[in-house]
């Protein structure tokens, strides 16, 4: 696993740079395309600087990369407000799994997302266990909610997600919740009755 280490302070004023750059050269384009456009502009060159050309884009490509770069800081922000991301000093941090590239649908799947992800199953996990029919109020069962919580175990923002929504004490009692959860009582059987309980230890135990 990897956390990438960001300056907040430093990389925030990267990005006002960049917007500043690409904002400055939107309205050199635009006063470039208003020259040509009072002129006649018969060759059409404002309409190829301002509607698609080369310079629009060139501008619109470091606005872009502002916003890209703005994605990775505010996750990071948001994980460390939250006492989730790891910390180095002044340095704030987001999560990427080892051979995920660093995109933005990926960044925020492994740290915004996944925080949303833990969260929403610790709540469907509490309700599929304390429901008569077993399930949560999304129509989840609870081997359904232990088979998405797999996928991302190995995931630090979502286990800890998890484990703040659901409660510390709790999810340390949960194993034991379980069992019961997977133990069945033998109709008619008596109080003596070495079957009178049975429990599912395959499922238990995955």
């Amino acid at each position: 696993m990897a956390y990438i280490y960001l300056n907040k302070e430093t990389l925030q004023t990267a990005i006002n740079s960049l917007v500043s750059y690409s904002n400055s050269h939107a309205s050199e384009v635009e006063a470039c395309r208003n020259v040509n456009s009072s002129h006649g502009d018969e060759a059409g060159v404002g309409w190829r600087l301002a509607d698609g050309g080369t310079l629009s884009e060139k501008g619109k490509a470091v606005k872009s990369l502002a916003d890209e770069i703005k994605v990775r800081l505010d996750e990071a922000v948001a994980l460390n407000d939250s006492g989730i991301s790891m910390t180095d000093g002044d340095l704030i941090s987001y999560y990427l799994p080892d051979g995920a590239d660093d995109t933005v649908d990926n960044v925020r799947a492994y740290n915004s997302q996944s925080v949303a992800n833990g969260k929403s199953d610790a709540t469907a996990l509490e309700e599929a266990m304390g429901s008569r029919d077993g399930k949560a109020g999304d129509g989840r069962t609870v081997d359904e909610i232990l088979e998405e919580m797999a996928k991302h175990q190995d995931v630090p923002a979502y286990g800890a997600s998890f484990v703040n929504t659901y409660g510390v004490d709790d999810y340390v009692d949960l194993p034991a919740r379980l069992q019961l959860h997977y133990t069945t009582t033998k109709v008619g059987g008596g109080q003596y009755d070495p079957d009178r309980f049975k429990t599912d230890t395959e499922a238990l135990n995955r």
